[in-house]
């Protein structure tokens, strides 16, 4: 196909893939069954690289970082941009973008509130806001609602999840390695990492040691999503809705202020 439209047109072709790591995802609980979905792929990943010549530019999207050593292993030129400061807006609003293309539809907003609920997701340039809650709010008349929590999980999130006994103080200040973020595959998936990779955490800051080593400090992007990773952890590990239980031990003190602030709101 690559061929023929290059051959057609006489131009390079542009590769789009979104939700590239779908088949295995879908299969992450039958592990044979995900490495023969991951082997599928390998090898189709791997044709683009004998079409290199034909190829102007391929983009490659998924929620899930798989190791590019175990995915895309036959192609050795792809450069991972998920944390490249030159791509830091790429994937939500600004508030500038906010303030100008949507300054209509927002006219009359509480832009504090609005801020401390759906703003926060950092990649090391200006803090996004998530575009689906920006929609939905305008959409909504203004309604401060979690509508994250309202669009769906990560089926396979849900699932690891009720492997691992974690609780939200192990994660919401996590430090981890750039390996951490690295080594994400079938017979090895890490929780903070996947919090990471599903948009429950975001950047806090980047630490640099005396060898040059890079560790990122996550934190919870926003209020929404403190609620959302609450909601998360209590159905998952108590099977019991948060709005039940008067305490839950799984709230860090940071997050009943929150919660407590949100209700005076």
């Amino acid at each position: 196909m690559i061929r023929k439209a290059y051959s057609e047109y006489n131009a390079n072709v542009v590769i789009l893939v979104d939700e590239y790591d779908k088949p295995i995802i879908d299969n992450i609980e039958n592990r044979g069954l995900a490495r023969k979905a991951r082997n599928i792929l390998r090898n189709f990943y791997s044709a683009l690289k004998d079409c290199d010549r034909y190829i102007r530019f391929a983009f490659i999207t998924g929620v899930s970082k798989f190791s590019k050593l175990n995915l895309f292993s036959g192609l050795n030129n792809l450069e991972d941009i998920t944390n490249d400061v030159r791509y830091a807006e790429i994937c939500g609003y600004t508030p500038k973008e906010l303030k100008t293309v949507f300054g209509d539809a927002l006219r009359g907003v509480d832009w504090d509130r609005f801020k401390r609920w759906y703003n926060g997701y950092n990649y090391f340039g200006e803090k996004l806001y998530n575009p689906y809650d920006v929609l939905l709010f305008i959409s909504k008349n203004f309604e401060f609602r979690n509508y994250w929590w309202a669009t769906g999980n990560p089926s396979f999130l849900l699932k690891k999840l009720k492997e691992w006994r974690y609780y939200i103080p192990e994660v919401e200040n996590a430090i981890v390695s750039e390996e951490t973020l690295e080594a994400f595959d079938i017979d090895y998936i890490d929780l903070v990492a996947l919090l990471w990779q599903t948009g429950y955490l975001t950047f806090d800051q980047k630490i640099i040691d005396d060898f040059g080593r890079i560790r990122y400090k996550l934190k919870v992007p926003n209020l929404e999503i403190q609620l959302s990773l609450n909601e998360l952890f209590t159905s998952c590990l108590t099977g019991i809705n948060y709005e039940t239980r008067q305490e839950n031990v799984l709230l860090t003190p940071s997050l009943q202020e929150t919660l407590r602030d949100s209700s005076r709101d």
